[in-house]
């Protein structure tokens, strides 16, 4: 197995994984994600933000507005079992516990 240096440690302090028991479940129960966090999460001032596709810009009111659906989405890291590479950069040292389904609630972009 690869050496998990201070560096990963310090990142896996920030980050966590998922408990791999809960794959029994359909749908990941809210607050046992897995957790990534590369850069600060941002504050984003939800009256001025704006999603510009092409021409077209959107307020988050008026996305909100938008028709729903809701799906489940199966999310994996694409670093998951890192840390069982004999040579890697340093990154979250996962094992294999970096994957998670969750049921997202939006509009579809490809409406848009």
């Amino acid at each position: 197995m690869a050496t998990i240096g201070l560096d990963e440690l310090g990142l896996a302090a920030r980050n966590h994984g998922f408990p791999l028991e809960m794959l029994r479940e359909a749908i990941t129960p809210a607050g046992i994600h897995y957790l990534l966090i590369h850069f600060d999460i941002p504050a984003i001032d939800g009256e001025t933000w704006r999603l510009e596709v092409g021409d077209t810009s959107f307020s988050l009111h008026e996305l909100k507005e938008r028709e729903r659906a809701t799906l489940p989405v199966t999310f994996e890291c694409a670093g998951n079992g890192r840390a069982l590479l004999e040579s890697h950069e340093p990154s979250q040292p996962w094992l294999q516990e970096a994957v998670g389904t969750a049921e997202w609630t939006g509009t579809r972009l490809a409406l848009l």
